[in-house]
C-alpha cells in the first residue's frame, strides 16, 4: 500500500483523544481484521484485502519518532492468507491459507521468506495457537468428520521436517 492508505487505529489508555494509523484500509474500500500483537507487544500482524484478496501484514505498534511506519506485507499470492498468530519468541507466524485448495496451516519468518506448509489433508485447519514453548501449534480440523483439536510438532528451523499432527 501507498503512503496515506492506513486506517486502523492505535488508541492509548491515557489519550482516548488521540490514535494513530496503523492498517491498510481505504475508506471503507477494504478490511483490516483478525490482529495479533507480538508477545512483546511491539509489533501488530493482521490480515487485510488492501491489494484484492486477503493477506498478512505487520507493522509496529510503538513507532520510532511517532511516526507511524506502512505495514509490510508479509504473503503474496492469489489465495486468502490469514488469522496470524505469533510464536512465543516472537520470529515466526502461524496462519491459515487456501493457495493449495483446502484450509492449511503455514509457518512465516516475520523477517520475511518462503511460507512453509505445514499440514497436508483434505480436511479445513483452522486457528491455529501456539504452545509456550513454541514447540506445537494447536489448531482446529474436520478430519474426523466433525471438528476437533489436533496438535502438530513444529519444525524447529528451516529445512525441518513437521511432525505428525495428533488429536
Amino acid at each position: 500500500p501507498g503512503p496515506g492508505k492506513c486506517r486502523a487505529k492505535i488508541i492509548g489508555p491515557d489519550q482516548p483523544g488521540q490514535r494513530e494509523s496503523i492498517g491498510c484500509g481505504v475508506f471503507g474500500n477494504s478490511h483490516d481484521i483478525a490482529p495479533a500483537t507480538s508477545p512483546d507487544g511491539s509489533q501488530l500482524a493482521f490480515m487485510s484485502n488492501i491489494d484484492g484478496n486477503w493477506e498478512i501484514y505487520a507493522t509496529t505498534t510503538h513507532p520510532a519518532g511517532g511516526q507511524v511506519q506502512e505495514p509490510t506485507r508479509l504473503t503474496k499470492n492469489s489465495a486468502r492468507d490469514g488469522l496470524p498468530t505469533w510464536s512465543p519468541d516472537g520470529r515466526w507466524l502461524a496462519y491459515v491459507s487456501d493457495r493449495d485448495g483446502g484450509q492449511e496451516i503455514y509457518l512465516i519468518a516475520v523477517e520475511g521468506g518462503e511460507a512453509v506448509r505445514l499440514t497436508h489433508d483434505d480436511w479445513r485447519d483452522l486457528s491455529p495457537v501456539w504452545s509456550p514453548d513454541g514447540g506445537c501449534l494447536a489448531f482446529a480440523s474436520s478430519r474426523d468428520g466433525d471438528y476437533a483439536i489436533y496438535l502438530l510438532s513444529v519444525p524447529p528451523g528451516p529445512g525441518a521436517t513437521p511432525g505428525e499432527a495428533w488429536k
